[in-house]
This record gives structure tokens, C-alpha cells and sequence, in this order.
């Protein structure tokens, strides 16, 4: 059952993330280079997953240990950092969705007005949550790379005779 439960989730932030790259990417001319994105970022989610259910459910210790460890990591600091730049995320959707119930009351008990124009070149909340995000989520990132890689290399073996 927990297996279950984080694998849904797993895809959830997964379908969360993409939705989001679809609106970084809404106004990009190149179709080609937004295609080679969205196939980037579904073969690598599907790849993390997949060796996730394969480590469950497989035996893992026919795999060597330098991939072993390479995958296992590299699918913990996806995970992590895909679920730390979330958070902004949940919560403008939680201000939009309140903003939602609000204007349906308004409209119910109040007669709409004149709205003014929007102009066409500015950057959306949604857009600017999303290349923000995309900042924010290289430094937890960047930093479990980074630990992940001088950790591997910089340790001390102490004995100790009884």
C-alpha cells in the first residue's frame, strides 16, 4: 500500500511539473525545441520511476553499486527538489482557487462592471512562479549534487582495536 501511495505521488509532482513546463513553454516559436523538453523531462521521470519500482520489487543487488547508488540518489534529489519547488506552487493555487470562490460569490450577489484591458507583453503570475521555481529548485539541486559527489570521495576510515 505505502509503495502505492508514493508512487502516486511521484506522478503527481510529475504531472504537476509538467503542467507548469507547459506554461513556461506556451509562448515558445520553436516546436521542435519544446518537443526535445517535454520528451527530456517525461524519459528521465519515467526513468527514475521505473528503477524506483524495479528497486521495490527486484533484486536490486544484480546491479552494480556505482549504479546502484547512482540511480537511488539521483532519484532522491529529483524527488526532493521537484517536491521543494512545489510548495510555491500548492500555494498560488490555493490563492487562485480562493480568488476563484470569491469572485463566484461576487458575481452572484453583485452585478459585473466594466473590466479595463490587459496588455499583451507582461509576465503572468503563473509564468513568473514557474521561472522562479525553476531558479529555486537549481540550488537544492545543485547542492545535493554537489554533496553527492564530494561525499562519495571524502571519507575516513577510523579502526579502532578493543
Amino acid at each position: 500500500m505505502r509503495t502505492f501511495v508514493i508512487f502516486a505521488i511521484m506522478l503527481g509532482l510529475d504531472f504537476y511539473w509538467f503542467f507548469r513546463l507547459k506554461i513556461l513553454f506556451k509562448k515558445a516559436e520553436n516546436h521542435l525545441f519544446k518537443n526535445i523538453i517535454f520528451v527530456g523531462y517525461w524519459s528521465l521521470s519515467v526513468l527514475m520511476i521505473s528503477f524506483w519500482l524495479y528497486f521495490r520489487w527486484a533484486d536490486v543487488f544484480v546491479l552494480p553499486i556505482l549504479l546502484r547508488s547512482i540511480l537511488s540518489t539521483s532519484t532522491i534529489a529529483l524527488y526532493i527538489t521537484k517536491l521543494f519547488t512545489a510548495l510555491p506552487f500548492f500555494i498560488e493555487d490555493f490563492i487562485i482557487f480562493l480568488k476563484f470562490c470569491f469572485y463566484a460569490l461576487k458575481n452572484v450577489f453583485f452585478p459585473k462592471r466594466e473590466t479595463f484591458p490587459k496588455t499583451e507583453n507582461h509576465l503572468t503570475r503563473s509564468e513568473f512562479l514557474v521561472k522562479s521555481a525553476l531558479w529555486a529548485s537549481s540550488v537544492p539541486l545543485g547542492l545535493l549534487s554537489y554533496g553527492m559527489s564530494w561525499g562519495a570521495t571524502d571519507f575516513r576510515v577510523h579502526t579502532v582495536n578493543v
